[in-house]
């Protein structure tokens, strides 16, 4: 497996910044390169896409140098395996409430003996049968750059987080649309409850020392937030809603300026018919 990007950057202390597709399409995916995202969540959880648009996207983010991450939807041993064939360098699982939901993710992404992937030296992800003379080495380096991202949304993820990061995870990534739901204040994502929580995760995580904290930010506002708290690693955005939000903004502007100049026009007329001279 090439080198983690991703990985790379958090290890050097510094940070990464990467964004969510849900748009399946390999275009967003390397548009989101191209604009400097250090990382791709392509999701499965709420937008389905079959394999085959799966591995063109995990191509176009190795086209631009990036980490392309699966968001799966659950911790289905064989649903990680699937999408991790595709050349992908990373997993992130959604709704992860305990230590046993998370060592069971961590034991997909990772081929023996530090997990239970299953074994397949011909797929993408092991280059076709190129590494088979030195699998082991192989194996073994894929691991290292295994990237697996445990989504912290939900109430009981953050009364068993301490036993969470002990699993082998990499990153915990706070999921705070979820959370609030599950701390029963619905969208609230300023209420003291889900502050407290995300507070609660974050020391556990700094204390623990040895896995990454991250965060979903809509604005460079929210990042230099959680950025000062201790987070090094951000999910900004998601393509559908960024998208929406840029045709939105254009559609507005356009209709505001031609209404201008359609009133400008339809003065200039009455102007010019009272000036008209007959006979």
């Amino acid at each position: 497996m090439k080198e983690n990007r991703t990985k790379k950057l958090l290890r050097e202390g510094k940070t990464a910044l990467g964004t969510f597709c849900y748009i399946p399409s390999p275009w967003v995916v390397e548009i989101a390169g191209l604009a400097g995202f250090d990382f791709a969540i392509i999701d499965l959880e709420h937008a389905g896409k079959d394999m085959q648009m799966v591995e063109s996207m995990v191509l176009a983010a190795e086209v631009c140098s990036m980490t392309a991450i699966i968001r799966v939807p659950s911790a289905d041993e064989k649903q990680i395996l699937q999408v991790l064939e595709t050349g992908a360098q990373g997993i992130m699982v959604p709704l992860v409430d305990s230590a046993e939901t998370a060592a069971r993710a961590v034991a997909a992404a990772k081929y023996p003996p530090e997990g239970s992937r299953g074994v397949c030296r011909s797929a993408r992800a092991a280059q076709f049968g190129m590494s088979i003379p030195n699998f082991a080495e192989f194996a073994r380096t894929t691991n290292d750059e295994m990237l697996v991202i445990a989504l912290i949304e939900e109430k009981n993820g953050v009364r068993n987080i301490e036993e969470i990061l002990k699993t082998g995870i990499d990153g915990v990534l706070l999921g705070p649309a979820d959370l609030s739901a599950s701390l029963g204040v619905m969208g609230d994502l300023e209420h003291p409850a889900v502050l407290k929580a995300i507070e609660d995760v974050t020391a556990a995580v700094l204390a623990h020392g040895t896995v990454w904290m991250g965060n979903l930010c809509f604005s460079p506002e929210d990042v230099e937030r959680w950025f000062r708290k201790g987070h090094r690693f951000f999910s900004y955005g998601i393509d559908t809603l960024m998208l929406s939000r840029a045709y939105k903004a254009a559609a507005q502007g356009t209709r505001e300026r031609i209404a201008k100049c359609e009133a400008s026009v339809g003065s200039g007329e009455r102007t010019s018919g009272r000036n008209v001279r007959v006979g």
